[in-house]
């Protein structure tokens, strides 16, 4: 049996706004999206193309239940230096699936008062 996709997440600016959903994850991997045949979905004419698409695949850490897979798709220039497997990354959502800010918390807090931390952080 295989597992589910994972939940998908996309990166959107914050122009203004204030997250009120916050998660942490684990990342297992971030790569450059393909965009396809040809690279067509790379094309700045498409309406959901970005520029240096990567793609940001971990699982939840610091919440009680299980943990969830999730995939962000964001532009490269928008990810924290150097974000790399094995790293944490704390997200800022204005809904279920819109990120608007992404921090690499310090190792000195623990995974359990992550969410807790990136509430306090301010989105550039």
């Amino acid at each position: 049996m295989s597992s589910p996709p994972p939940e998908q997440l996309v990166w959107q600016g914050a122009a203004d706004r204030k997250p009120n959903r916050f998660l942490a994850l684990r990342v297992e991997a971030v790569r450059k999206e393909s965009g396809g045949l040809f690279g067509i979905g790379r094309s700045p004419s498409l309406a959901g193309s970005m520029p240096d698409a990567r793609l940001v695949d971990g699982q939840t850490i610091g919440v009680e239940g299980q943990s969830v897979r999730l995939q962000i798709r964001a532009p490269g220039g928008e990810l924290p230096a150097g974000l790399a497997k094995g790293a944490r990354l704390a997200l800022g959502l204005v809904d279920a699936t819109h990120v608007i800010c992404l921090w690499i918390p310090p190792d000195t807090v623990p995974d359990a008062e992550l969410q807790s931390w990136a509430s306090k952080q301010t989105c550039r």
